[in-house]
């Protein structure tokens, strides 16, 4: 499996005066030889979690296919460390990723390093599955979402004082999108029409 990871986009809200929500996200698109559509469309290695127990159309992984261990464990040994480095210590032309972090966590980065947590979970959205704009928990700090398969649908980003998107993820196998769990990365996901296939990670604080 290879990662790359493209450069950040950082956006400005031109009515932001303070920069309080300013949003940085990063393009994804790994590699991965093995075809995991036929594991992915099995009906016995879904279950509700809950850790989504308000949304009965999303299931997770029950870690019941060797194909799909095998991917997960190789996104979460080979991957993690990759994508913590790129955040941590991003290239100069990634701007300060620590003032960044700095303006949305009251810790000192030093310490979100030290109790941070890498978590990982292959989702299945079912048709009719929605998520109204919004917000995720305080404690996450950097979210990922990875197509599995093409999709038909994917994550919209606002403006704090829009409804018209600004971004789009990307719907293609293997494409998705990293982004900072700031106040400007407010979010949703509807227009569910079939089956869609995502790995989810995120980096959060003091969780395990």
């Amino acid at each position: 499996m290879k990662l790359t990871i493209g450069p950040a986009n950082i956006t400005n809200f031109a009515e932001d005066k303070h920069l309080l929500y300013t949003q940085v996200m990063w393009e994804l698109t790994i590699e991965h030889d093995e075809d995991l559509l036929p594991e992915l469309l099995r009906n016995d290695v879904w279950i509700n979690s809950e850790a989504w127990n308000n949304h009965q159309l999303r299931t997770t992984y029950n870690n019941t296919s060797e194909i799909l261990n095998k991917f997960q464990n190789s996104f979460d040994q080979q991957i993690k460390q990759q994508i913590l480095e790129r955040i941590w210590n991003s290239p100069p032309g990634d701007a300060c990723m620590s003032t960044h972090l700095r303006s949305s966590w009251l810790f000192q980065l030093e310490d979100c390093i030290k109790k941070s947590h890498f978590i990982t979970s292959i989702i299945k959205d079912m048709p009719g599955f929605k998520m109204e704009p919004h917000l995720d928990n305080y404690y996450v700090m950097v979210q990922i979402i990875i197509n599995l398969q093409d999709n038909c649908a994917s994550t919209k980003f606002y403006p704090f004082n829009s409804t018209n998107p600004f971004y789009v993820a990307p719907t293609k196998k293997y494409q998705g999108v990293m982004f900072l769990n700031k106040p400007g990365a407010i979010h949703d996901i509807d227009n569910i029409t079939k089956d869609r296939y995502i790995l989810y990670a995120s980096i959060n604080i003091g969780l395990n």
